[in-house]
């Protein structure tokens, strides 16, 4: 079933042949003799070279032959044969060699057919099994492991896949990634467009801190990788030595990013202001006021709060992978009683190790889940004080167009009835007619005797139009108190709906 689909993914890859790419193909020799624990030029060799060369290299040709042995009495314990390939392209996946390099790596080097397969993975993945070491040999098995990371480009998109002689303890294997060669690429905040202090520098020096050996200022994944195999040559020869060795790799790169991640999540706490945990020393900054935000970073912040909690998601991903890489590795190194491999201590407690630490770093990534969506929460409750100010705004300035007209309300309510009573007895209370007929009758009143009678009506009735008003108020004033004290508990008696 595998060679099948092998063949499919063959069509659909790309290989690259006699071009500029095909100068990043790293080879890596490595000779365990007994006695010696060493590593220098008589048992080690890495060098690059062509697409043309991958066949002599194979076939340890010329150039590419097994070094003599660095004392007359020297046995030859064991080896390690790899082959770096660079992935060209992200999908479908890139080879920076032939198809017909390929091939010959696949075939020379006894790789399990699932190793296209595991290249082509994007979550992640793992494989073993057991094949005969030879066609005329039954006696003999040859272990065959695939393992491809969980895929974070900050971290790595490398994949395994090696076989072990039990009898030479020969590994021979390949290792397919991206930015294999190139200097480690630095997580930035994506939102200021500034890297949080890990440069390539501040990435040697974390590497100093760890106790990592590598080339000074060049931190790449096969330097990386290579230094950990120059200082580990007791573990040559063991069939696991380098699944492990890029596991713990990877593990060292996630735990650069973890503190990235923290560092994220810290800015992120410092620019909203409310939390001061986590530091022993720390400068307890103002807290920000929802009102001195301005909008304009309020939908940068939420940009930034999701994308850094897009990132954690992705990691939380990584960190279960290499939980169950961890106890995968576990369970296969129970089984290599099959293969009649010694038991190393070392190996062994560094799969406990690294599979106790991987387990605990789920915790620091919910605690980081946790920590980005109390910001999050912040950030609404900021917004809604925002809205609420606003609101308030809008009520007060609704409350005093109220009041105005209410004024003028009250205004026309008293002038009213006078305006109605004036218009009912307006022909009747005044003689304009007698001050202009002629200047013998100017002693003549203007105001009519019974002018009182306006003032009789017009003030009770201004006064029986205003108590009907307040009585009015009143009454209405009640029934909405009414309503809400019933719309009140009519809320607090809804019955809560059952858990499943």
């Amino acid at each position: 079933m595998f060679k099948a689909h092998r063949d499919e993914l063959l069509d659909i890859a790309r290989f690259y042949a006699n071009e500029a790419v095909t100068s990043d193909i790293y080879v890596l020799e490595a000779w365990k003799y007994q006695g010696v624990d060493t590593c220098d030029e008589s048992n080690f060799r890495h060098i690059v070279i062509e697409d043309g060369q991958v066949q002599d290299w194979l076939d340890q040709k010329d150039e590419f032959a097994v070094f003599s042995s660095p004392t007359a009495h020297a046995v030859l314990e064991g080896s390690i044969r790899l082959l770096f390939c660079d992935r060209t392209d992200y999908r479908p996946p890139g080879f920076g060699m032939s198809k017909e390099s390929y091939l010959a790596v696949e075939r020379d080097l006894h790789l399990p057919n699932s190793t296209l397969e595991s290249i082509f993975s994007y979550q992640g993945s793992y494989s073993k099994h057991l094949t005969p070491a030879s066609d005329d040999s039954s006696e003999g098995r040859r272990l065959c492991l695939t393992m491809k990371v969980a895929q974070k480009m900050p971290i790595a998109n490398y994949a395994l896949s090696m076989s072990y002689d039990p009898v030479t303890k020969i590994t021979t294997a390949l290792i397919h990634g991206s930015y294999l060669h190139t200097v480690l690429p630095t997580m930035r905040n994506s939102l200021w467009h500034q890297p949080l202090g890990r440069t390539p520098t501040a990435r040697h020096l974390d590497y100093a801190h760890l106790r990592l050996p590598n080339d000074p200022f060049e931190i790449t994944q096969s330097s990386q990788i290579i230094a950990h195999l120059k200082s580990c040559v007791e573990q040559w020869t063991h069939p696991l030595f380098l699944p492990i060795l890029l596991v713990y790799n990877y593990r060292i790169r996630s735990h650069l990013f973890a503190w990235d991640l923290d560092d994220q999540v810290v800015d992120l706490e410092r620019q909203t202001g409310v939390v001061f945990a986590g530091r022993t020393v720390r400068t307890k900054e103002t807290s920000v006021l929802p009102e001195s935000i301005p909008r304009e970073k309020i939908r940068d912040l939420t940009k930034y709060m999701h994308t850094l909690m897009a990132e954690i998601i992705f990691f939380e991903r990584v960190v279960e992978w290499t939980s169950d890489c961890n106890d995968w590795l576990e369970s296969v190194a129970d089984e290599l009683y099959q293969l009649k491999v010694e038991k190393d201590s070392e190996i062994l407690e560094m799969i406990q190790f690294m599979r106790s630490d991987a387990k605990n770093f789920k915790g620091l990534v919910r605690a980081l889940k946790e920590r980005v969506q109390s910001q999050i929460n912040v950030l609404y409750s900021y917004i809604a004080q925002i809205d609420n100010s606003i609101n308030a705004k809008i009520a007060v300035s609704s409350a005093r167009d109220s009041s105005a007209m209410k004024t003028l309300a009250l205004i026309t309510t008293v002038f009213l009835p006078g305006t109605y009573v004036a218009t009912l007895f307006s022909m009747l209370m005044f003689t304009w007619s007698s001050s202009t007929s002629s200047p013998s009758s100017s002693s003549d009143p203007i105001v009519s005797p019974k002018f009182w009678i306006y003032w009789a009506v017009t003030i009770p009735l201004t006064l029986l139009t205003m108590l009907i008003w307040r009585i009015w108020w009143v009454w209405q004033e009640r029934i909405y108190e009414k309503e809400s004290r019933q719309a009140s508990g009519e809320t607090k008696d809804l019955p809560l709906e059952e858990e499943d």
